[in-house]
């Protein structure tokens, strides 16, 4: 497919600034639905797989 099929209102000189825009909102959008699901389902678990401090005396590698 071409790019003036992926952005029809574009005009021919445009295509690329155009496709370029449309992915980079995809991207963002799936990156924002990806946070908002991560912090509901941190909400709807709460504490209990949250992980606490380390016991003192321990050393993280």
């Amino acid at each position: 497919m071409t790019a003036p099929a992926l952005v029809p209102g574009a005009r021919p000189g445009a295509t690329l600034a155009a496709s370029s825009l449309l992915n980079s909102s995809r991207q963002i959008g799936a990156s924002l639905g990806l946070a908002a699901l991560g912090t509901a389902a941190h909400e709807r678990t709460g504490a209990a797989l949250t992980p606490g401090p380390s016991p003192t005396g321990t050393r993280s590698a």
